[in-house]
Formats: C-alpha cells, structure tokens, sequence
C-alpha cells in the first residue's frame, strides 16, 4: 500500500462461526470481524462498519458461496436494515441458535436442562416501535450508523399489520415533521388484557412496554405461576409485592388481581419504582382503578445510592415480600441486586432482556444466597437476537 491510500473496508472472507448478538464471526489480517448477514461456512463480501482497537463489525454484501442453510430473505432491506439479524435462515433454526448461545452463559447453563420455551408467530408480533425519519421516510438504523434504511413499501415483517397500516397512512402527513426529532414512537393499542381476568391494565403511550402482543399473556401467566405459592403465604404481616422497573405496574398489579388481593383476610399492597412520570401516572390509575393499595415512587433505579433512596421512599421487604424485577437491558447492576441480597424477601422473580446482563446479576445474587429454581425463556422478538428470560430464585 503507498504512503496516503487508505487501507480497504470492503474484504472477501470465510465466516467461521455464530456469536453472540446475531453475529458471525470471521478474521482479516489477524483481527476479530464481527459480520451481519452471513453464515457460518460461507464465503461472503464483506463492507467494515465500525473499527475498534481490538475488533471490526461489517455488513456482508455479497455471497460468494452459499451455505446449504441459507434461505432468500423475506425482506428486502436485509441485511442493511439493523433490525433483524436472522431472515437468512429458517425460524425453527433460529430458534435452535439462541438457545444454543444460552449455554455460553456460567450462571444461566444449569439450569437449561429444565428450560421451559414460549414460542408465538415469527411475523407480526410487535404492538409498538420506535421510528427514525429520514428525507427518504421512516424506518430503523443500518447496523453501527446512524444512517435510517427506509421500510419497505410493504411495512415492516416484524410489527403488526395494523401497525403497518397506521405508519404507512401518517407517512405523508406526520413523518415529515418528525425530521427534526430523533424519533417516532408508534403503538397498537394502549391497553392489555391481563390474562384470567375481566381487565385491562392501561400504558403509559410512552412509556415502555413488551412489545410481543402474541407472548404477553404466556409472560404474564408465567410469572403468576412461579409466585402464586408465595402470595399465598400466610404471616402476621400484610403481604407486599414490590416491582423495580415497574412502568405502570402491569405484572404487580396483574399478581395481585389474580390472586384475589387477599391473603388472610388483608390486602396485598404493591410498591412500585420507575423513572418513567407518564408510565407513574398511568400506573396509579390502574392501581386505583383497580382497588389496590399501592404506593409508586418515580426513582432513578441505577444511581449510586439507589439503595439509601428506596429504603428512605418505601418500607423495607419483610419475609413476606414478593420482589418483581423488570429491567432495561443493563440490567439490575451491582447496587440494585445488592439492595436485592440486603434486604429479607426470600423470593424475587426477575424478567429479563438481556442474558448477559442477566447472566451477571445470577452471579451477585447467587453469592448473596439467592437460587435459581425456575427458568422460562420466551422469543419475545423473533428475526432478531434479543429474547426474554423469566427465571424465579429463592434465598437458600
């Protein structure tokens, strides 16, 4: 190369195997490249995306030689869309994969064996998203860019069709005043149905929810099995459930409802916090709505001194607290589960969108003597790597 040429991002590779985040994983000169759109065996052109010290991401642009696995994509914007990382391969080897990649996990493989999956339909499944525009139209972020990939004329596979509907009727009249903000957030409807019962739970319309209209009654359902034991406990004092991360307090408030709201002829009270004011006020309503004693208190779950803060807001958890986790994809982080391991609820059920960060706070908790005695995995998001993890730990 002579002095001033600028070294090639465009590289002819084989791709050595799957890793984690819907990758594939390859090497150029010696380096670590992590590929999107490719699979493991093939021969594919690759574009470098992001450059880091000790590794590069790129985009497969052409297949050289195929694998035998590989199928035409149902998307016309794979692979340069970053929405999704697998409509190259069929839906039941997809879902073999991310099973397979659990087992990278030290504090999640135990307890695989006994694994119980919630699968729904591959397409259609989301009730929300959230849109960038673009003078071109409204769509998602090419991988490690901030460059938006339009949705193609059709809508997106992966939101509802009547979400696709609602995008595609406001594109000409909306989007072109969303070009100055960072983005545009659409949902299907702002109530779910909370399953076994004659109700709804209203959300906040900007505040998060799951977006899996098809699993959110399983997920629901789920949680209610692993902790109906516990809300029946009996003791001298009130039963509490107490849900971190709570957004308007869909689970908590879904537990109590189904379990009556009784134990031992008292209320079960709810405490929820959450840094989302919409998603507070919503949930308040609900509580109210439905006849529950609950007290909600808008706090930021990872400052430092998380633990001082909640323990001046809210009383302590006693024996007969249910502790509800609900995190982004960071995760509880040390504090948070610390605060967990401190205080003397001997149940918590933890909801999680992110194994490796889930994977982390198994090993603090299970070194503050909690263990894991039940473990769900739902494909909340299937053409993508993400999924959900339920899993229900005891203090030994």
């Amino acid at each position: 190369m002579n002095a001033g040429e600028s070294e090639p991002s465009a590289y002819s590779v084989r791709i050595e195997k799957w890793v984690q985040n819907g990758l594939t994983l390859t090497h150029v000169d010696g380096q670590t490249v992590f590929v999107h759109g490719a699979l493991p065996g093939e021969t594919v052109r690759i574009r470098i995306v992001k450059e880091r010290s000790q590794h590069k991401f790129g985009i497969c642009e052409e297949v050289i030689e195929p694998a035998s696995n590989r199928v035409s994509p149902d998307c016309p914007v794979f692979p340069q869309c970053g929405g999704c990382s697998f409509r190259h391969i069929s839906y039941d080897e997809e879902l073999q994969l991310k099973l397979d990649l659990l087992h990278e996990h030290k504090f999640i493989a135990p307890a695989l064996g006994d694994l119980k999956v919630h699968t729904g339909p591959r397409n259609h499944y989301r009730n929300q998203v959230r849109l960038h525009a673009s003078e071109a139209g409204p769509g998602f972020f090419a991988l490690h860019t901030n460059d938006v990939v339009p949705l193609p004329s059709a809508g997106c596979l992966n939101l509802s069709k009547s979400l696709n509907f609602r995008i595609a009727s406001e594109k000409e009249l909306e989007f072109r005043d969303y070009l100055t903000e960072q983005a545009a957030k659409r949902k299907e409807a702002d109530a779910i149905p909370l399953p076994g019962l004659d109700f709804s739970w209203r959300m906040a319309a900007t505040g998060f929810s799951q977006a899996n209209r098809f699993l959110i009654p399983d997920w629901l359902d789920s949680i209610y099995l692993m902790s109906q034991p516990f809300l029946a406990t009996s003791g001298e004092k009130v039963s509490s459930v107490y849900e971190l991360f709570c957004g308007s307090g869909l689970i908590g408030g879904h537990l109590i409802l189904r379990s009556g709201q009784r134990v031992d002829g008292k209320s079960i009270q709810y405490f929820g916090a959450e840094s989302s004011g919409p998603s507070l006020e919503k949930g308040k309503s609900n509580f109210r709505a439905a006849g529950i004693k609950a007290r909600l208190i808008n706090a930021d779950l990872y400052r430092g001194n998380i633990a001082q803060h909640l323990n001046r807001q809210l009383p302590a958890p006693d024996q007969n607290s249910l502790i509800v986790a609900n995190p982004p994809r960071a995760g509880l982080k040390e504090n948070l589960a610390q605060w967990i391991v401190q205080s003397k609820s001997t149940v918590l059920v933890y909801s999680s969108c992110n194994p490796q960060t889930l994977n982390r706070d198994l090993g603090i908790l299970e070194r503050g003597g909690f263990q894991m005695k039940e473990l769900h995995w739902f494909d909340f998001f299937p053409g993508t790597p993400h999924s959900e993890l339920v899993t229900l730990l005891e203090r030994a």
